[in-house]
């Protein structure tokens, strides 16, 4: 396919103050030293999420991964897999077991009081 074809999608990117100052840092700490060329924060910007998968190692990925994980999500992931398997994983059949225990201990000693 000739280059001039190629259909080019765009995304723009909000940073806060944090990503800011962390783009800025880098930034400067790219171009210290570096007398052949000047590279902008849009330069790196753009390097870095071009090589991304070369950046993030497992144990990165484990960090992302958890700062972001999402107990609903993960619940409805659980509900569907349940659903395709037709039944929930041991671990979680026990824990809704012990929560439902203890709830319905609670609502009888809430009864005889």
């Amino acid at each position: 396919m000739n280059e001039n074809t190629k259909i080019q999608t765009q995304f723009r990117l909000v940073l806060g103050k944090d990503g800011m100052d962390a783009l800025d840092s880098a930034t400067h700490f790219v171009n210290d030293g570096f007398t052949a060329g000047l590279v902008s924060k849009s330069d790196l910007a753009a390097y870095m999420f071009k090589n991304a998968s070369r950046f993030i190692s497992k144990s990165e990925l484990a960090k992302i991964r958890n700062e972001f994980f999402d107990e609903r999500k993960a619940l409805e992931n659980l509900i569907r897999e349940s659903e395709a398997s037709g039944k929930l994983p041991e671990e979680v059949r026990k824990l809704l077991k012990d929560q439902y225990r203890s709830n319905a201990e609670d609502r009888k000693r809430d009864t005889e009081t």
